[in-house]
């Protein structure tokens, strides 16, 4: 056939029918759009290009830039350069040797970045990528990934199936950019509507809701991030395939079809097999075969390869295993998209207090699926009787929550999405809008979220409210102070639940209160604080909470709740009675300046819930929550109006008529519940003589026997609840009153200890910390090993080796180093956290890091398994909150002029943020001994055991500061019964450029082994196996 151009060569692939289930009649055809000049993304290319210069978005001779490691690179370079223009490909180390000789044989510049960010590969890509977009004037990127042109380019292969065929039962094909699948089943759904799609992606890949493994070693397919391209409506069914057999199946391609193919088309291959194999005869099913073996021949078909990437090792399945929405899969599985159900509403995250759940029912009840985002589903009493679907993500990550939600509706209809909880209010009315669903004004929400935000456009508007000042440091907090009056308020301006909200008598009480506030970096919810204080004058005046909301534009008043909180110096929310016995003209003026606050912030829609405080000279705004009222209100008003608030917030989140309440018909109370005083509840007395008073609704105590209670300092300290309805106001005051009265929590005291959570009294064993599928406790010794600095790969990988040689089960590593000189080695910081995660990939040793600033606490969580706490850093309070929000598991080190109880005071920080996966570390205090470094106080190991639950280690490196005493100072640390050590380990101490002197080598490691074997069986405990490097687990 005579062509004119390379380009014009591009298309009219051959359509070749397989043996594959011709023995059953079942007809499989490989449409080889291998047999473009380059591959399949030579289409792709051919499109976008041609299409920009015919719209002038590509003008002439101006260069393009793309991102991809194969095909599109390809087709790029050849469309692009054939037309005059410049190519540049960004892609990552993973390019195979014969792609990159093809893209510099063609004349592209190709940039290779050096290491994957948070989002993997395609992220770092993508940075590089923007990059060059503002260092090449003019340039043209052909985004394939969310460019449409990508999915039109298959509408001509769809025309040439449908030519070449007249009917067909499934077409398969891989998943990437979402391009190639969902263009082609798009068009051919216009002409064949009854058409099966099936997707093909690798394990570890996110485009169908699947975790991110960014170490996965197929290329051509997987992804992740979830590109606009990827149409989930369109795929009836989707497959993962991990590496080992994704490439077994490409080596099966050439032998059985003799189709010498790269993993992509040996993926589509594997699920065409498996599907003729159950499909009825005369069914005809097409695979699309994107990519041909050259580019392969050194990985999927290379013996060597597999041998060095350990590919035996991986789970091999000969049939794939259906799987439900939100399971993650590590060999071959699939999942049937099911289509025709009913649409999603998605709350994301929720309250704790008992209406969240409710939330859920009522989507249930009207018709809904219900979806609960969440990061951590044991949070939530009583959500499976719910019947939710968990999606279980970051939640605080907008972009993985987005992705989550997207992966998780496949091709489900999305109603709503809203939330229950004030922490999530911003991020779920983003989402809602992003997605093209009704929802609040983000920007309105946040000024109601933020106090400081609020009380600045309160004052624009001229609204009444207390006189007050925003402070970041505790100096100001105490002028603030005496400028707005004593006594004050002192609270954070972004907290919920009465958290650190303190009536100040002084000046300084004040400045010790915004020092508190400060030091808190998360909230309970993990989300960064603020860290700014809010001074405002206290208003000792009745409080009411104004419930509005709006629809049809305007703001409708629903009731006004009357509230009682405890005097202080905490102020805890006690009781709720509505509606509130208040004037007309009390009422009145109280929802105007309701309304004329809403008006100021701009919030025009949903629920709002405004707490007022009414005064001689008027109401006064304390604070706006965007949200329905918390402390089941709702239910006070579903029991006096018939109208079901959390229902209504459902219906209007998802565009319906809310149906809000009319009229009141008698009064409805809640009583909260509060211990009367400190120490473990022992029992519960007098609920059932309570729920038996007339008029009571319902009892309910959320605390149990060996529970730690106290009078509550905020809303998260109650412990539980009396509902009750009368004909008046009185009678249910008086109902109330006596149903508290008879509900008694009988407490055991225990003789005070200044670190409660930590202490032996608070468990009946001593605990067990668990890191990375490592346990770290005293039926157990572990051998925590490794280079004391992260210096280069190649180092670090060689240390690795050697401390899982000597039995190490968990790796050390310094990303982060303190150094007492400000010119000594500091760390290869973010990078050396990719170093050790490369190497835990390699190893299976999971990862112990030092973090030294509370800021850098994500960063280093995302990457490390266990986070250690340096004895520089022991009593820095506000990183030891940091490590307690992250949820890491935390190894802390003694100060080297700490006290014992000073130690276990640092761990009290640790466990006060709900963390207590806690492991001490002994490592020495300074002394005046100048032989060692440090003074190894084993005593101190004995004694800490005595005191605490926690398991404690010894690190002897530090302590001896000497090669020669490591070893003996482990095996006295073994005597005197430690949970474990921890040991420095470097392949050449002589260069290494932090403490060489106390690294061991090869050398000393070697008879390591078998004396630990030996000192913990001398120690009654059970010594780990040495784990060798071909059973290493991959992660």
């Amino acid at each position: 056939m005579l062509s004119n151009s390379l380009i014009e060569v591009i298309g009219g692939t051959p359509l070749v029918r397989l043996r594959a289930g011709a023995a059953r009649g079942v007809e499989v055809y490989a449409k080889l759009e291998m047999q473009n000049p380059f591959a399949m993304k030579d289409r792709v290319a051919k499109q976008i290009i041609t299409r920009a210069r015919e719209t002038g978005a590509l003008a002439e001779g101006a260069p393009i830039v793309e991102s991809s490691s194969g095909t599109m690179a390809l087709g790029v370079a050849l469309v692009g350069t054939l037309l005059g223009h410049p190519v540049h490909i960004v892609t990552d180390p993973r390019i195979d040797r014969i792609t990159l000789a093809k893209l510099t044989g063609l004349g592209c510049e190709v940039h290779v970045v050096p290491r994957m960010d948070e989002h993997g590969w395609q992220g770092a890509r993508l940075t590089r990528l923007d990059e060059l977009m503002n260092e090449l004037p003019g340039a043209f990127w052909p985004r394939q990934y969310a460019n449409p042109e990508n999915p039109a380019a298959y509408r001509a292969l769809a025309g040439e199936l449908a030519a070449d065929l007249e009917d067909i039962d499934t077409i398969v094909g891989s998943v990437g950019s979402g391009g190639s699948l969902c263009g082609t089943a798009r068009a051919l759904r216009e002409r064949l509507p009854g058409v099966t799609v099936v997707g093909v992606d690798c394990v570890g890949s996110v485009l169908f809701g699947q975790p991110d493994r960014p170490r996965r070693l197929q290329s051509g397919l997987g992804n992740s991030l979830v590109p606009p391209n990827l149409d989930h409506s369109l795929i009836d069914e989707v497959h993962w395939l991990n590496d080992r057999e994704a490439f077994e199946a490409t080596r099966a391609l050439a032998r059985e079809e003799k189709l010498f193919a790269g993993n992509t088309s040996g993926s589509v291959y594997r699920v065409l097999t498996w599907l003729a194999g159950r499909a009825e005869p005369g069914t005809r099913i097409v695979g699309i075969f994107p990519d041909r073996g050259d580019r392969y021949a050194e990985t999927a078909h290379s013996e060597e390869y597999w041998a060095e990437r350990g590919l035996g090792d991986l789970p091999l399945a000969r049939a794939p295993k259906r799987v439900t929405p939100g399971t993650a899969v590590s060999s071959w599985s699939y999942r049937v998209e099911e289509s025709g159900r009913p649409p999603l509403f998605v709350f994301v995250e929720s309250n704790t207090t008992g209406s969240g759940m409710r939330a859920l029912t009522a989507a249930r009840d009207l018709g809904y699926r219900a979806v609960l985002a969440t990061g951590r589903p044991e949070r939530y009493r009583g959500l499976d009787a719910t019947g939710a679907a968990v999606v279980t993500c970051d939640t605080n990550d907008h972009r993985a929550l987005r992705e989550a939600v997207t992966a998780a509706a496949g091709r489900d209809v999305v109603a709503a999405v809203s939330t229950t909880s004030e922490f999530y209010l911003i991020a779920a009315a983003r989402l809602a809008a992003e997605l093209g669903l009704p929802a609040a004004d983000a920007g309105a929400v946040g000024r109601c979220r933020d106090k400081s935000l609020l009380r600045e456009t309160l004052a624009a508007a001229g609204v009444r409210q207390p006189e007050h000042r925003v402070v970041t440091g505790p100096d100001a907090a105490r002028e603030a102070a005496a400028a707005v009056g004593l006594p004050c308020v002192v609270k954070p301006v972004d907290d919920s639940g009465s958290t650190n909200v303190l009536r100040c008598e002084s000046a300084g009480d004040a400045a010790a209160q915004a020092e508190r506030i400060l030091a808190v970096t998360r909230n309970v919810r993990g989300q960064a604080t603020r860290r700014a204080v809010l001074v405002e004058r206290l208003l000792d005046q009745p409080e009411y909470s104004v419930e509005m909301f709006g629809a049809g534009g305007e703001q409708r008043l629903l009731g006004i709740v009357e509230k009682t909180v405890t005097p202080g110096p905490h102020f805890v929310e006690t009781r709720h009675i509505l509606p509130a016995d208040l004037p007309a003209e009390a009422a009145a003026e109280m929802t105007a300046t309701v309304r004329d606050a809403l008006a100021a912030v701009s919030l025009e829609s949903g629920p709002s819930h405004t707490e007022v405080k009414l005064g001689p000279d008027g109401a006064s705004i304390v604070e706006i929550n965007p949200r329905l009222a918390g402390g089941m209100i709702p239910e006070l008003f579903r029991l006096v109006t018939g109208a079901d608030l959390l229902e209504a917030q459902v219906r209007f989140a998802a565009g319906r008529e809310p149906g809000l309440p009319e009229s009141f018909d008698g009064y409805a109370g809640i009583q909260f519940l509060l211990p009367a005083e400190a120490g473990v509840l022992a029992e519960v007395t007098g609920a059932d003589l309570a729920a038996a008073l007339p008029g009571v609704r319902s009892v309910t105590v959320t605390v149990e026997p060996g529970d730690r209670v106290a009078p509550p300092t905020d809303a998260y300290g109650r412990a539980g609840h009396v509902i009750a309805t009368a004909p008046t106001r009185a009678e249910l005051a008086a109902t109330l009153d006596r149903a508290a009265a008879l509900v008694e929590f009988r407490v055991r005291r225990e003789p005070a200890s200044p670190y409660p959570l930590v202490s032996r009294a608070a468990r009946d064993d001593r605990s067990v910390v668990e890191v990375g599928g490592v346990s770290i406790g005293p039926d157990t010794f572990t051998l925590i090993a490794g280079p004391c600095a992260v210096e280069t790969p190649e180092q670090t990988l060689a240390a690795a080796r050697l401390a899982r040689a000597a039995g190490a089960s968990l790796l050390r590593g310094g990303a982060f180093k303190p150094r007492s000189s400000p010119y000594g080695f500091r760390g290869l910081r973010a990078e050396a956290l990719r170093i050790l995660a490369e190497v835990r990939a390699e190893t299976g040793l999971p990862v112990v890091t030092e973090v030294v600033d509370s800021r850098d606490v994500d960063l280093v969580a995302d990457w490390a398994d266990m986070l250690q706490v340096g004895t520089r850093n022991m009593q820095n309070f506000g990183l030891l909150e940091a490590v307690g929000d992250s949820g890491r598991p935390v190894l802390l080190k003694r100060g080297m002029s700490a006290t014992i109880e000073e130690w276990l005071l640092a761990a009290e920080y640790i466990a006060s943020r709900g963390n207590e996966a806690i492991v001490l570390c002994e490592r020495g205090i300074r002394t005046f001994e100048p032989a060692t470094r440090n003074t190894l106080d084993l005593s101190a190991v004995l004694v800490a055991q005595g005191l605490s639950h926690l398991p404690v280690v010894v690190d002897p490196s530090h302590a001896a500061g000497r090669r020669d005493l490591v070893v003996p100072l482990a095996r006295a640390a073994v005597a005197a019964g430690a949970d474990g050590v921890m040991i420095d380990v470097h392949p050449s101490p002589a260069d290494a450029l932090c403490d060489g002197p106390q690294a061991l080598g090869e050398r000393e490691l070697s008879e390591l082994p078998g004396a630990i074997r030996d000192w913990a069986t001398l120690a009654g405990r059970l010594p780990r196996e040495v784990l060798a490097p071909e059973s290493a687990a991959l992660r």
